[in-house]
């Protein structure tokens, strides 16, 4: 075998590997509210980040995607948190905080 064989076989490897470790975060919504243009009901729900688009994973297992603007902070958060408003009686999720890293994403 080749090396240029051998080079593209690993450089498939590792964006498989890439791709395969995307990290989920997970949250829960004691009710309803509104993520962007996403009306989410109360449940457990995960997100993954995939460049300025989130994909929440709702609680019968549906992915639904929503532009969010990402924001790296300077220290790391302890854990995954909604930021939520009221707006017209109605619950709005600002922000999520993701655990064990810098990022925040910002509802547009």
């Amino acid at each position: 075998m080749t090396r240029k064989p051998i080079l593209v076989v690993c450089a498939l490897m590792l964006l498989v590997v890439g791709i395969a470790s995307a990290k989920s975060y997970t949250f829960t919504l004691t009710g309803p509210a509104t993520l962007g243009v996403l009306k989410l009901k109360e449940g457990e729900y995960s997100v993954k980040v995939n460049g300025t688009t989130a994909v929440i994973t709702n609680p019968d297992g549906k992915d639904l995607k929503v532009a969010l603007k990402v924001e790296n902070g300077t220290q790391k958060y302890n854990d995954t948190t909604v930021e939520t408003s009221t707006k017209d009686g109605s619950t709005v999720i600002n922000a999520i905080d993701l655990q064990g890293t810098t990022t925040k994403l910002v509802a547009n």
